[in-house]
């Protein structure tokens, strides 16, 4: 099968109960395939969604999806090309209310402590979301409010324009 030579007892080729068939290098493989119980498996090796599976039982789950793969995968369906599994509340456990499969940067946005939401003319958006439509620096209207500005003001004052190299304040 492999192409390892291997020495063996002529006894063993002729056992017809268990004769020999291989050098032995597919046993471990064999083994492991045997005890696998869950049907996340696509030739013999894991599916990607076994794989957030096995990763969002680690960070926690809910009863009925930590116990079965099959409950997990009837919920969250087959994993889309490039996408990851996303809490919408991060502090919750990971549950068919709580989690779906969405882009990495989703999963930045979400992160617990990581977003202060900004509601300005009907539209709640985090501030980093903000800051990027109006083409400014990532985390300025989060600075702003955090340093107590008022919404109106941290979304209405443009930044200020960039000092000239070698400048000095004061």
């Amino acid at each position: 099968m492999c192409g390892v030579e291997k020495v063996v007892a002529a006894r063993a080729l002729k056992n017809k109960a268990m004769p020999t068939r291989s050098c032995g290098c597919k046993r471990g493989f064999l083994i492991r395939l045997a005890n696998t119980k869950h049907e996340g498996r696509a030739n013999y090796q894991a599916t990607p969604e076994y794989g957030a599976w096995a990763t969002a039982k680690k960070s926690g789950m809910c009863g009925s999806w930590s116990k079965k793969f099959t409950v997990f995968l009837r919920s969250v369906g087959e994993r889309p090309a490039g996408a990851v599994l996303v809490r919408l509340n991060p502090s919750k456990a990971h549950g068919p209310r709580n989690t779906y499969w969405g882009a990495r940067q989703e999963v930045a946005r979400s992160r617990a402590g990581a977003k202060v939401l900004v509601e300005w003319e009907g539209v709640t958006l985090s501030a980093g979301e903000w800051s990027k439509r109006k083409g400014w620096q990532r985390n300025l209207i989060a600075r702003r409010i955090r340093n107590g500005w008022s919404v109106e003001r941290a979304m209405t004052t443009p930044p200020r324009p960039p000092r000239p190299k070698g400048s000095r304040v004061g």
